[in-house]
Order: C-alpha cells, then structure tokens, then sequence
C-alpha cells in the first residue's frame, strides 16, 4: 500500500456541507494554519480510501465513534432511533457506511504524523503547534 501522507506537513481532511460548501470548522482549521504559517495540504475527506480511514482512525487511538457525526441526516435516518444496531456492525462495515455516506464522517480531520485531530477545538488545534511555541506563548500567561 503507497500512504498519500505527508510526513512534515499538516494534512486537513476538509469536509463539505451538502450544499458542497466548506465546513465553518474547516475553514476555522486553515485559517489557525494560515494565522501561524503552518504549512498543509487540503484533501477531501469523499476521497478516502478504506485502507486511508482505517489508518486514520488506527493511528488516532480514539474509538471510531469519535469520527461520525450522529447529528448527520444519514446516520440518524440509519441508527438514530436503534442505536444498537449501529453497535452491532462490524469494524468493516461501519468503515464503510462511512464511506458511502461522507457526510456522516465528523471533521475536519487534521494530521501531521500520529497527532490527529477531529473537528476543531481552539485548546486542541495547538497541537500544531512548534512545541518551542507553545512553550513561549505559556511563559507569557
């Protein structure tokens, strides 16, 4: 398998309304990149390959449940009123209800290496950050 990851640059998995806009989210992402010149490079989170979510949700350590939006039409429509049949599938199948529905994927997804992120958080984003940085910007406080 050939990763599509870059390895020194954030990656931002930008999610698109169904009205195919860019997320308030994703843009809040580019904008706390752009803001600290972190360098990236946008994808589509509808491209995703199986083998590329899995590797994403296999590198973040965080349970699969934290990468789909239960608020999204598709998923409540689906599992909503059963949330035990949504428990029931498997690893694969989930992978790739996911995957045929793109809108039930929760993001933006950002990554650098093995630090991702999903959504956006004004505390969590600073992980981006140069740790010299981070480190300054807490000696100011």
């Amino acid at each position: 398998m050939t990763e599509r990851f870059s390895k020194n640059k954030v990656i931002i998995y930008q999610k698109r309304e169904v009205s195919n806009q860019i997320t308030r989210n994703t843009l809040k992402v580019k904008a706390f990149m752009k803001k600290h010149e972190i360098p990236y490079e946008e994808r589509e989170i509808n491209e995703l390959s199986f083998a590329e979510l899995s590797n994403i949700i296999q590198k973040s350590s965080l349970p699969i449940d934290d990468f789909i939006s239960q608020k999204s039409k598709k998923y409540t429509n689906q599992y909503g009123k059963n949330r035990n049949a949504f428990l029931d599938l498997t690893y694969s199948q989930v992978i790739n209800f996911m995957l045929s529905n793109p809108t039930t994927i929760k993001g933006p997804i950002t990554m650098k290496n093995d630090i991702i992120l999903v959504g956006y958080s004004t505390e969590n984003i600073r992980v981006f950050l140069p740790r010299l940085y981070r480190t300054l910007e807490l000696q100011k406080k």
